[in-house]
């Protein structure tokens, strides 16, 4: 229900953005990762019994995605976020639907839709090289599904004597920083919220299941590359603030769950979701000039 009430919601705020098929596509793509990542997620038996992270995720999908004329990013994105949730639901069920090879063919796909994104090409490897010895296995099969990919695709280039694609390949790669505004300062707060939600799960981190750390422990490295991403190829939108909403929320939802008075759930859930309000509608928001009128 959730889900079809953020589609819904998402689709009459953009109504007027939606008009090509490219953006269709990129709308279709955002949905499914919502719902694929809260169907995961909300499996895990420390969410199950809550909607904090549902309404979290999808509030914040819904008020921050909001340019889709980049189709790339939103594909790239799509097969990132089906990588994460793959990984968390591995640590926490011990059960995998793709091996360390698909991931890795995975990260390769996401990388050519989107170049930029071999920043969690390195996530992927942080992932197993911390892991230890035990992942070297993997670690191996997930680089040789990355290589495997580009063979693949360097092959159809030279087939077709298509080699301006890789031109174009290169110059996604250049780097375009973040454009710092002070519009993200509305956002601040959300950042300093899921701050908390760490130093309160690491102080309690003797309680937890071992499952539950592994969670937790990718969530946060995720956060770290994309911090990363954001800073060397954020540019202008706001569509690289979408990689940093799962960990944000996990942390967030994890402390609104186990907090211990329900006045500080209360004031933390309505702090988040004024934050994102105000950062998707404080332009259409206009102050009173109350001093103007005021004559003595």
């Amino acid at each position: 229900m959730i889900f079809i009430l953020w589609a819904i919601g998402f689709f009459l705020l953009n109504v007027n953005n939606i008009d090509l098929n490219q953006q269709l596509i990129s709308f279709a793509l955002m949905a499914t990762t919502v719902g694929s990542s809260i169907f995961v997620v909300n499996n895990f038996p420390y969410f199950k019994n809550n909607f904090y992270f549902a309404f979290l995720f999808s509030l914040s999908f819904l008020l921050l995605g909001c340019c889709l004329e980049n189709l790339n990013f939103f594909a790239g994105l799509f097969f990132l976020y089906l990588i994460l949730s793959q990984i968390l639901y591995i640590n926490q069920k011990e059960h995998q639907i793709f091996n360390s090879f698909d991931l890795g063919f995975y990260i390769g796909v996401a990388i050519i839709f989107y170049p930029p994104f071999w920043v969690f090409g390195l996530f992927l490897l942080f992932h197993f090289i911390v892991l230890g010895k035990t992942q070297i296995v993997n670690l191996i099969f997930s680089l040789l599904g990355t290589l495997a990919l580009f063979i693949l695709c360097l092959q159809f280039l030279a087939i077709f004597d298509s080699w301006h694609y890789w031109d174009g390949f290169v110059e996604e790669l250049y780097l375009m920083p973040m454009h710092l505004d002070l519009d993200l300062l509305f956002l601040a707060p959300l950042v300093l919220v899921a701050i908390f939600g760490l130093v309160d799960y690491y102080t309690n981190i003797n309680r937890q299941s071992a499952n539950k750390k592994a969670v937790f422990f990718d969530a946060m490295l995720w956060f770290i590359f994309a911090v990363i991403f954001n800073v060397l190829y954020g540019g202008n939108n706001d569509n690289g603030l979408l990689l940093l909403v799962l960990p944000v929320v996990l942390y967030t939802s994890n402390l609104l769950t186990y907090s211990k008075t329900f006045w500080k759930s209360e004031v933390i859930l309505w702090l988040f979701v004024i934050c994102l309000v105000l950062y998707r509608f404080h332009p259409y928001i206009k102050v009173p000039e109350l001093f103007d009128t005021v004559t003595f």
